[in-house]
């Protein structure tokens, strides 16, 4: 909970025992962690993560694939709680968590898209609007980094696989000037 006094804490002990004999456990989520939001101004915002999904062991154990997922909706205060007890057939990614590049404030573009992105409007609270560009900045900045840098990640991988290859060819007896020349 954030913004927002706690509740008394019998109330919530008292909870989490009725939790604990019927044997639920948190779901976890996906998305924004918070469900609900008082949509007041940025100093009087509450922001309270208010709604969870909980089952029995059992009931994971069956649906071992469930997702709980927090959707955003704009008819109301609360976050829509999707769950999906199957994963889709498609194979899930896992994505890696973003991560800002320093080298990436060696090029121009690099501002010129934060501040593209930034200058977008947005609706709701102030909080959900910065809330909405930052991830708005990461997205774009996601394309703008594969786009003028591409693949990094891969692209250090092709070079280590040919160091292995060129120290390869040398412990056979082969040549450096032999092995493929490749760019740093």
């Amino acid at each position: 909970m954030q913004g927002r006094r706690p509740r008394p804490e019998k109330q919530m002990k008292d909870f989490r025992e009725v939790l604990d004999e019927c044997g639920m456990l948190d779901l976890g989520y996906q998305g924004f962690p918070f469900t609900w939001c008082n949509n007041r101004d940025p100093l009087n915002t509450t922001w309270v993560l208010l709604d969870r999904g909980v089952a029995t062991l059992d009931w994971i154990h069956k649906f071992h694939g469930a997702r709980l997922e927090h959707l955003n909706v704009t008819n109301s205060d609360h976050k829509c709680l999707h769950l999906e007890l199957e994963p889709c057939n498609q194979p899930h990614q896992v994505r890696r968590p973003f991560r800002f590049e320093e080298i990436w404030t060696s090029d121009v573009g690099c501002e010129a898209t934060i501040q593209s992105e930034w200058d977008k409007t947005r609706s709701g609270t102030a909080m959900f609007q910065v809330w909405n560009k930052l991830k708005d900045c990461k997205r774009g900045l996601g394309r703008w980094s594969r786009q003028h840098f591409g693949n990094v990640t891969r692209q250090l991988a092709e070079k280590c696989q040919q160091l292995l290859d060129a120290e390869t060819n040398a412990i056979q007896g082969g040549e450096y000037g032999q092995s493929e020349a490749f760019e740093v």
